[in-house]
């Protein structure tokens, strides 16, 4: 059986020796995971000199939840789906807490909160389009190396 496509190195011409690389998401998704992370940075942030839904809850102290907020903001940036999907929840959860309070400290953190949650819900669409496309079958022929030798000819 003849082959329809030779992985032959277009420099030297030697057969069978091109490495698939695996493919990275775009920078357009990474991007979103890194606003993810900084918004949630940044909401930290904004607990330190106010209160926000991390300063809010007492027990355990709130700096436990702060540094645990650091932690996932720091992984939904390097783009983890567990933690986006906490990151998300977080997001929601920081949103409802300051659409009660209407100050202008709060509509920050409104706005943080609302940010976070967007961000975190975009990566991990994208991401989840990414792998969905990453995991389908790829036909030979669609390939742009592929030269139809030994494919089936049409005659018109």
């Amino acid at each position: 059986m003849l082959q329809a496509w030779k992985a032959e190195c277009p420099s030297c011409g030697a057969g069978y020796t091109l490495v698939q690389l695996p493919e990275k998401p775009s920078a357009r998704s990474t991007f979103v995971q890194r606003l993810a992370g900084l918004s949630l940075f940044t909401y930290v942030l904004h607990g330190l000199f106010g209160q926000n839904l991390l300063t809010f809850l007492q027990f355990p102290p709130p700096i436990v939840f702060q540094f645990a907020a650091l932690v996932v903001a720091g992984l939904s940036a390097l783009g983890s789906t567990p933690v986006l999907a906490v990151s998300l929840m977080l997001g929601i959860a920081a949103a409802i807490f300051h659409s009660f309070d209407i100050t202008p400290f709060s509509v920050l953190g409104l706005a943080l909160a609302v940010l976070t949650a967007a961000s975190s819900a975009v990566a991990l669409y994208r991401l989840s389009m990414f792998s969905k496309n990453r995991a389908r079958e790829v036909d030979a022929r669609s390939m742009p190396e592929y030269s139809g030798w030994g494919g089936s000819q049409q005659t018109g």
